[in-house]
């Protein structure tokens, strides 16, 4: 009896250890974030988007401009941010969510590590890494392809060893590897590489093993069928205008993209800046308090049960030491640089640095679970509380630099167009955030007082486009703290 009750409770560890890794990302990836919960505004190429589809037959007009580029994911982004301004932002944090949450269990299924797994996941979810994808609308497609493209190797695993669904499995992963891709392209060739994994086995690698392998478990060329369906469509209907887009291929960009890496400590600038720092909790009241100290709670107990049961439950860390699993992560990695090798160059734009991040750390956790001296355990909980410290509260910083910087240019533009001013102004920003942070607008991918995005934004107010320079002759506007409103400086 008593044998009979130690198998049920370890049934039972088993069940929670199954589920509670999934609750740690949840609360990790809400505290993080929920500061961007609230009013969406509008602001560049969301602005372009919602003009381009609220014109008459918008389809027909998009298609006969952009092709099939991003032709699915930029009306999701429009409907996100027309449909109710409270609707964008919870869209983009539970799409986050649930691809940290794909990346996690793809993770572990692959390392054959729930510990290392989890902590990969909550690097994903809880530091600002691509944050441009998730704040801004424009790039939301980042993000839900992104959550396809490891919804899609969950898939592939679940159909890996049933050689009579092969048919089933190729179907599914042909159809959302080309949904994802016309919602965004960035990962078109590692989704074609993807499906490689139905082979990767971790016996002898032999040729004629490999052909048996790609013969009974053909589902894995659903991803690169379906990404050579979508590369024929792009290319059958691209215009005069995408073609202008791209420049001559780049070889350099395939390792080069991976080297620019380091610009990752960028979101960790503001910290330096006094300026910046003071403004992290500069719209907090004692609701975001309550709901800061709750879910920080919240996750400091799951994660103390999580290690405590997973102690209890050490026969489920098996680390997967397969070199051909080593040789599809590298695969994966340069089918996600390549695609800026084809479009001329890798920017280091932090959206486009949102769908490479994980497949970083997958590299990462596999040298981390083949090297036997570094395991995680109870003891190690200290230090990734440390590490989920850091990443929430640069999280908070860089969501509460964007919402002011946000704030600051919807009320220029709403003065611009009330003073009926245009031409040539000088925009003076007090506090100036771009010189605290010098690489705010790099990783954003522009600035606000750029001239396409207030005109942009002008013209949809109805105001008169504007040219922005420092000749002291312009009209200058200048942004008053005290009484948080621009002004027109008068000329000396």
């Amino acid at each position: 009896m008593e044998e009979d009750e130690i198998t049920e409770t370890h049934l039972r560890t088993e069940q929670v250890l199954e589920t509670l890794p999934y609750l740690v990302i949840a609360l990790a990836g809400s505290l993080a974030w929920f500061p961007l919960l609230g009013p969406y505004i509008p602001v560049a190429d969301d602005i372009y988007h919602s003009a381009f589809w609220g014109s008459h037959a918008a389809l027909a007009h998009w298609f006969q401009t952009q092709g099939v580029w991003r032709i699915v994911g930029t009306p999701i982004t429009v409907a996100a941010i027309t449909y109710h301004s409270l609707l964008y932002h919870a869209l983009a944090v539970c799409t986050h969510l649930l691809a940290a949450c794909f990346f996690f269990r793809v993770c572990w299924l692959l390392l054959g590590s729930v510990t290392v797994s989890l902590v990969l996941a909550l690097i994903v979810v809880a530091f600002p890494w691509g944050y441009g994808a998730v704040v801004l609308a424009g790039a939301y497609p980042f993000v839900l392809a992104t959550a396809m493209f490891w919804a899609n190797l969950l898939i592939l695993f679940r159909y890996s060893n049933c050689v009579g669904q092969q048919m089933t499995a190729f179907l599914i992963s042909y159809g959302l590897t080309v949904s994802a891709l016309l919602i965004q392209e960035s990962l078109t060739f590692s989704f074609m590489a993807s499906g490689a994994i139905l082979w990767v086995t971790s016996g002898e690698f032999s040729l004629s093993r490999l052909k048996k392998q790609m013969a009974s478990r053909f589902a894995g060329w659903g991803p690169m069928l379906a990404g050579l369906t979508y590369i024929g469509l792009y290319q059958l209907f691209r215009t005069s205008v995408m073609t202008k887009k791209i420049p001559p291929f780049n070889a350099r960009s395939i390792l080069s993209t991976y080297y620019y890496q380091w610009s990752n400590i960028d979101v960790f600038q503001p910290w330096l800046s006094q300026i910046c720092r003071k403004l992290i909790v500069l719209s907090w009241d004692w609701k975001m308090i309550v709901a800061a100290a709750f879910l920080c709670a919240a996750l400091i107990i799951a994660l103390l049960v999580f290690f405590q049961m997973s102690n209890d439950c050490r026969e489920r860390e098996t680390p997967q030491r397969n070199k051909q699993l080593l040789l599809y992560i590298v695969l994966l990695l340069l089918g996600a640089s390549f695609v800026y090798a084809v479009g001329g160059g890798f920017s280091l734009d932090s959206r486009k640095k949102y769908p490479l991040i994980p497949l970083g750390l997958l590299l990462i956790g596999w040298f981390w679970c083949n090297w036997p001296a570094l395991r995680i355990s109870i003891k190690s909980l200290p230090v990734l509380l440390a590490l989920l410290g850091i990443g929430i509260s640069t999280t908070w910083l860089v969501v509460a630099i964007w919402r002011y910087e946000l704030g600051r240019e919807k009320q220029l533009v709403e003065f611009l167009v009330a003073n009926n001013i245009a031409g040539a102004i000088r925009v003076k920003w007090n506090p100036d955030i771009y010189t605290a942070w010098p690489s705010m607008s790099r990783t954003w991918g522009f600035r606000m007082d750029e001239d396409w995005v207030l005109n942009l934004a002008l013209e949809h107010d109805g105001g008169q486009p504007v040219k922005v320079t420092n000749h002291p002759s312009s009209v200058t506007v200048s942004y008053d703290t005290n009484h948080a409103r621009w002004r027109v400086v008068p000329r000396e």
